[in-house]
């Protein structure tokens, strides 16, 4: 469902470029390739499009190594543009370009901006990760990372042991690197433990936003009483293109969002490389995109030393509603 909302956008923007006369004259043709589960059937999938003679790989979400997709965007000289996966570190190379930060970068972010934002005033960290092994790597990379010390990593997998966890430490701050059923899990007990001073972070890539981050006032919130208390989540855009009101469609509008943004960065990059267009022009074009807005807000920015568009930004403080940073 992600894919076809993602292969959309992406029709419905290159279109509309193609009907207002495409770009110095030339069309757009968009060919698109199921990159399938695997490592395998993704790198299969790359080589045919780039054996095509595509120029470029726009919105890809595939699953391979990254060091193996750059060895073949440079073989072929061509780039991946805008990638919409979610990379565990940044991208080094200017073939590899994403929107998303990396999860590493976000999680590092949250650990140590979380306390400027949410005094709990008990000491210590606790990571609550899965054992899938992505989650498992951002948490001893964050770990590794972290200069503060009296931080503890814990494998959690059910309702159970996520309690067992929040009982087994008294620390002050609790960061949830989960998938949003168990976030989930992971918020509601909290929240039954906030007198207890704790601080709850995690990530909206990973999480999801909370049911009471949708246009709720603090009044309302159940954490309202506990100042000193929060859940800070971070958001790699501003909270009001991550927060819809009809949540039965939130993670698709997300990712359709994303598709036509990544469309219009290939684009402005297609128009900026001039009349005579090559791969190392392009990728000086993709440079020069600093701060640049799309139609939805988003302001987006790479540069010779950033491949990825979008920062960790923004802090979003659950507790009271209100932007904790930007």
């Amino acid at each position: 469902e992600i894919g076809r909302a993602i292969q959309l956008a992406l029709e419905s923007r290159l279109d509309m470029v193609n009907r207002n006369g495409g770009i110095f004259g030339r069309k757009i043709v968009l060919k698109v390739v199921d990159a399938g589960k695997d490592p395998e059937s993704a790198l299969r999938a790359v080589r045919g499009l780039m054996d095509d003679g595509v120029f470029a790989l726009l919105g890809s979400m595939v699953s391979a190594n990254y060091n193996d997709l750059v060895a073949l965007a440079r073989s072929k000289s061509v780039p991946f543009v805008a990638n919409l996966g979610l990379p565990l570190n940044e991208s080094s190379d200017a073939y590899l370009t994403y929107l998303l930060p990396s999860l590493v970068s976000q999680a590092r972010n949250l650990l140590n901006e979380i306390p400027r934002y949410c005094d709990s005033g008990v000491p210590g960290t606790m990571i609550l990760y899965t054992p899938e092994i992505r989650l498992s790597n951002l948490a001893q990379q964050v770990l590794a990372g972290y200069a503060a010390g009296n931080i503890h990593l814990r494998v959690v997998e059910d309702a159970k042991q996520i309690r067992q966890a929040l009982e087994s430490l008294p620390v002050g701050t609790v960061i949830g690197l989960l998938p949003l059923n168990l976030a989930t899990t992971l918020r509601g007990q909290w929240a039954r433990r906030v007198s207890n001073g704790q601080c709850l972070g995690t990530i909206a890539a990973l999480s999801g936003n909370p049911s009471d981050s949708k246009d709720v006032p603090a009044s309302q919130s159940i954490m309202s009483e506990h100042r000193n208390h929060a859940e800070i989540i971070v958001l790699p855009m501003p909270p009001f293109l991550q927060t819809e009101k009809d949540s039965s469609h939130t993670e698709v509008k997300f990712w359709q969002m994303l598709g036509d943004t990544g469309a219009q960065l290939f684009v402005e990059a297609i128009a900026r490389s001039g009349y005579v267009l090559d791969t190392a022009g392009f990728i000086q074009a993709m440079n020069t995109l600093h701060a640049y807005e799309t139609s939805f807000g988003l302001k987006v920015t790479f540069s010779d030393k950033q491949f990825h568009g979008l920062n960790v930004a923004y802090l979003w403080r659950i507790n009271d509603h209100e932007l904790a940073k930007r």
